[in-house]
């Protein structure tokens, strides 16, 4: 019950948020994804080790490797695809660059089973040698990769309750393309991807969640891009493959 009540007052104050128009602060939008599972991010069962301890374990496994350059140190643990479980820590030398070592700890054990010494790229290769391109991921996959790797204030997510729905975002999107590009109408079919974006709006450390949609010419390449605030439902920006702000 007491979960239900928690729930049901998070609903109310999206609600109110978005009768206000306001933006979410990045304090306020991680004490939100905490209500949920991102992708494949889990708690800790009956006999696995908490956070905390693998936290201690990673510090404790570079300090014996001499590496004193951490600066911010990132523990989860993450349930994978074929059912095993470990924790991933993610060292940075800043809050803001990308990381220089990650690890996996066996959530019973404790044991460090990988010690690599390489950055987000290096990660992303072996990802992507497993799963394929990242733009063919799904939303899922995106925001655990996020989650475990990235720093950068704009990350890809996953939507909470009361954001704007993956339908009713494409349809908006499809309309404000149509609205300032109606030539563009008969190509908004050749969808190339969308996908959900913890975006910060201005630089006064305010941010968006946001859909991100883009229509692509096979022979062209990128040809449209449209923004939807997912709580206000703003469209943010409408660009053409032209346009000096298109991000293709």
């Amino acid at each position: 019950m007491k979960k239900v009540l928690i729930f049901l007052c998070l609903l109310a104050w999206m609600a109110t948020a978005c009768a206000e128009g306001r933006h979410y602060t990045e304090e306020e939008i991680r004490s939100l994804e905490k209500q949920y599972t991102i992708g494949f991010l889990s708690q800790e069962q009956p006999g696995e080790i908490a956070w905390q301890e693998a936290e201690k374990i990673a510090k404790r496994t570079m300090d014996q490797a001499g590496d004193t350059a951490c600066e911010m140190l990132r523990v989860r643990l993450v349930q994978w695809e074929d059912g095993s479980r470990s924790y991933v820590a993610a060292a940075f030398t800043q809050p803001q660059l990308l990381p220089y070592r990650d690890m996996k700890i066996d959530p019973i054990t404790g044991e460090v089973e990988v010690y690599n010494a390489r950055d987000t790229h290096g990660i992303e290769l072996e990802w992507e040698s497993l799963y394929g391109p990242m733009y063919q991921w799904t939303m899922a996959d995106r925001a655990l990769f996020d989650e475990l790797y990235r720093s950068a204030k704009n990350v890809y997510c996953l939507p909470l309750p009361g954001d704007l729905k993956q339908e009713e975002a494409l349809r908006l999107a499809a309309e404000a393309l149509a609205e300032r590009y109606p030539a563009a109408e008969g190509k908004i079919s050749t969808l190339d991807r969308y996908s959900f974006v913890r975006y910060e709006k201005g630089s006064h450390n305010m941010f968006s969640r946001v859909w991100y949609v883009v229509w692509q010419h096979p022979q062209e390449g990128v040809v449209y891009q449209v923004m939807l605030d997912a709580l206000t439902e703003e469209v943010l920006f409408v660009y053409d493959r032209s346009d000096p702000g298109n991000l293709g």
